[in-house]
């Protein structure tokens, strides 16, 4: 797992300004990834105090979202990427993956 660096921060912030710093004055971020089995995971903390997470598995689920709802955005509540194409077709607050938003 690794932390946006402050170039990747800026670029983040100012083309989705909906999004907000988290995770501390020593390690202000909009967000986090991390390599998970076959693919990678985004995840960021939208200023409702939403998280949401992106991911691109290298397999028939291809990206896929999720809605953590308010949580702490942290990479344990991410469930692991599917490895087929989700049957929800939108993200609820909560719920697994979803083809979209």
């Amino acid at each position: 797992t690794g932390f946006f660096n402050n170039k990747a921060k800026s670029l983040i912030g100012a083309a989705q300004t909906n999004l907000r710093e988290f995770g501390g004055k020593d390690h202000p971020v909009v967000g986090w990834w991390d390599f998970m089995a076959g693919g990678i995971v985004l995840a960021a903390k939208s200023v409702s105090g939403a998280c949401y997470a992106v991911g691109d598995a290298a397999n028939d689920a291809g990206t896929v979202f999720q809605n953590l709802g308010i949580a702490d955005c942290e990479a344990s509540a991410i469930t692991s990427l599917p490895d087929h194409v989700p049957s929800d077709d939108r993200a609820a607050p909560g719920g697994g993956w979803a083809k979209a938003w």
